[in-house]
């Protein structure tokens, strides 16, 4: 057997191909469209819960980040 059907066959090994990553801009516009929803109708609608837990995520992350930077 060659090399490059070694190479061939191990690329893969079974797994699933990844999902691609979404860009941090088609992100940003689920949590604007959440907000502006909010400040328009005062309201939160049931689907929104999800990008709102995902945004508390994104922030926390942010601000850890940030303070494991300054120690």
């Amino acid at each position: 057997m060659k090399v490059r059907e070694l190479l061939k066959e191990n690329e893969n090994d079974g797994e699933k191909p990844l999902k691609p990553i979404p860009s941090l801009s088609d992100e940003m516009k689920k949590f604007y469209s959440v907000i502006e929803n909010w400040e328009r109708t005062g309201k939160i609608r049931k689907d929104d819960k999800t990008k709102i837990d995902t945004l508390k995520d994104f922030i926390s992350n942010m601000v850890k980040t940030e303070e494991d930077r300054k120690l």
